[in-house]
């Protein structure tokens, strides 16, 4: 192999991992370590956890289902992201549509395929049905319900909240508290989804999506994520108090909680792009560090 053609194989294997959002797929690894280590456990067998076979090709298959989520949302929203974020365009510069959209399906089906031999391993075919939906909602959601407002945020934060539930079909153990994981990512993808959507207005109003922000105005989808954002607050501080975690309640009303009040002031102020990209930045960063008070556990 000559030198620029090793050179074009690493320019388009660096494309594809950003194409398929490398950082969020490890986020979604990490977090399915930290339930089915320390909220699942048990913690003190962590070695035999992390090498159990069935509980690796669920991760893996979990990841491919979202990777190539990632791809069909970009194969449909070239025009936008153009208009959008042009810099985050990958297909029609370095992979053709044919490409993206047969990349797309070898995925899928390689998911589906893993999920379905631990779903027989497992005995258990619910390991099966959810891969299965979960791949067609992300292509449904590309298709269609990302431009509809609301439906689209709701499916791809459900989605978001089943990565993390989904782990707990290989063992019943602390369930209530996976649930109350898997409530906390579904709520803050949803936060962030919205944001996004107020990021993106520019090029979604140019090609007739009717997201929330376009639906309803900038003013008043701000007040709508208040209202879930106090919901949400309310929720999770039932959830954790009830658990009787002392470790928990302290993080979460110390650390995290200021930080999310942080973000909703920071929301009110916000005008431009740049200031709801740094939101929807923030709010992952609320996610991880949600994820981190799992080590509490």
């Amino acid at each position: 192999m000559s030198k620029s053609q090793k050179l074009h194989l690493r320019s388009s294997f660096g494309a594809f991992l950003r194409l398929v959002r490398l950082p969020n797929l490890l986020i979604i690894l990490l977090a399915q370590f930290l339930i089915r280590v320390f909220v699942i456990g048990p913690k003190e067998d962590w070695r035999a956890i992390i090498t159990d076979p069935a509980f690796l090709m669920l991760c893996l298959a979990t990841l491919m289902i979202a990777g190539a989520g990632y791809i069909i949302n970009d194969y449909y929203d070239i025009k936008i992201d153009i208009v959008n974020n042009p810099k985050r365009v990958m297909i029609g510069k370095v992979f053709t549509r044919r490409v993206a959209l047969f990349a797309h399906f070898i995925i899928n089906i390689v998911a589906l395929f893993i999920s379905l031999i631990v779903a027989l391993k497992m005995h258990d075919w619910k390991i099966f049905i959810t891969v299965f939906i979960s791949g067609f909602l992300m292509w449904y959601y590309s298709n269609s319900l990302k431009r509809l407002a609301l439906w689209g945020n709701i499916t791809i934060s459900l989605l978001t909240g089943v990565s993390i539930y989904y782990i707990s079909f290989l063992s019943n153990n602390n369930i209530r508290m996976v649930i109350i994981y898997a409530v906390f990512a579904f709520m803050i993808s949803l936060i962030r989804e919205i944001i996004k959507d107020m990021e993106d207005m520019k090029g979604d109003a140019l090609y007739g999506c009717k997201t929330l922000p376009i639906v309803w105005g900038v003013k008043n989808t701000k007040y709508f994520i208040f209202i879930i954002s106090s919901i949400f607050i309310l929720i999770m501080g039932f959830l954790f108090m009830e658990r009787y975690n002392n470790y928990l309640v302290l993080y979460f009303s110390l650390a995290l909680f200021p930080i999310f009040i942080f973000l909703l002031v920071k929301l009110f102020k916000a005008e431009s792009e740049k200031d709801y990209h740094n939101l929807s930045t923030l709010s992952k960063g609320i996610m991880l560090a949600g994820l981190a008070s799992i080590l509490l556990m």
